[in-house]
């Protein structure tokens, strides 16, 4: 079809979801139907639970939206939004709706996720499903996770999927007996780099840091461990930027060009990028002493 100008997706098949959406918002109880939809696009598309929408109006509204052809079912208690379809949610008819339908999402996972143990195998079969969902709806954060609607609950749901994602991601050893203690520990790192970028977002920075320190402890098990130490002493010279800890910034920004210079050399744009950070360290400290 002819590529209309919202996002480079075919113009017919956008027109298609407007239509239909149009078609449900005719009548004022489909009105909440739209928001479900909305919600639903913010997540993984397939197979999300229904335990995310528990209210009985709203598994009426997604009744409704499978009669409109604009979900399907899963196997089980789930359903199935098809990826151009979301896409286009996504990009195109969002609508200002955000904040909202993502704060929401947020609530409804940190409710579902909160039992789960991940040291426990069949419970971590059952959460597990949710880390997918976590991890998407996470992506779209693209502002502090403190402004968002709902406020400290907002932020609270945020920093429990934040932990949660990481318990299912290290629950590979339940799953998977035969992972080697190598692997295993690869993914705790990168498991505490997430955490640590959600406490960052939370204004949590001591418990950010914690968190990127344990990923170094653990650093030589990732492939590339020497640039990944480089991102995490970046990150952490970010944090201890905000918190007014200038000498721990710079301290730990020359720990990370000197591991750039080793591994890449003078010419690289990282090398660059990094020198570049102690610029932004001393207005910072310009800024504060004004």
């Amino acid at each position: 079809g002819d590529v209309g100008e919202e996002g480079g997706y075919p113009a017919s098949f956008v027109n298609v979801v407007r239509a239909t959406l149009a078609k449900l918002a005719e009548k004022e109880a489909s009105i909440g139907a739209i928001a479900v939809l909305r919600r639903l696009a913010l997540l993984h598309t397939t197979d999300v639970p229904l335990a995310l929408f528990s209210s009985k109006q709203d598994l009426q509204h997604i009744a409704r939206l499978r009669r409109h052809s604009l979900l399907s079912g899963g196997v089980g208690k789930v359903v199935r939004m098809h990826a151009l379809t979301q896409l286009v949610l996504r990009k195109c008819l969002m609508e200002g709706y955000k904040r909202e339908g993502l704060a929401a999402v947020l609530e409804s996972l940190g409710r579902v996720m909160a039992p789960f143990d991940s040291s426990d195998t069949d419970s971590y079969r059952v959460g597990r499903q949710y880390a997918f969902h976590a991890n998407a709806a996470l992506s779209h954060v693209d502002w502090p996770i403190s402004e968002f609607p709902g406020g400290p609950v907002a932020a609270l749901a945020a920093a429990l999927l934040g932990n949660k994602a990481g318990d299912y991601f290290a629950g590979v050893v339940c799953l998977f007996p035969d992972a080697s203690d190598k692997e295993i520990r690869a993914a705790w790192t990168k498991v505490y780099e997430g955490m640590a970028a959600v406490c960052s977002g939370l204004g949590e920075a001591d418990k950010s840091l914690e968190f990127f320190q344990k990923s170094l402890d653990l650093n030589d098990n990732v492939e590339d461990a020497e640039l990944q130490q480089a991102t995490t002493y970046t990150n952490m010279a970010i944090v201890f930027d905000t918190q007014g800890k200038y000498d721990k910034a710079v301290e730990y920004n020359e720990k990370c060009l000197g591991v750039l210079l080793r591994e890449l050399g003078p010419n690289d744009l990282r090398v660059a990028k990094t020198r570049g950070m102690f610029l932004a360290i001393w207005q910072s400290i310009r800024k504060r002493w004004k």
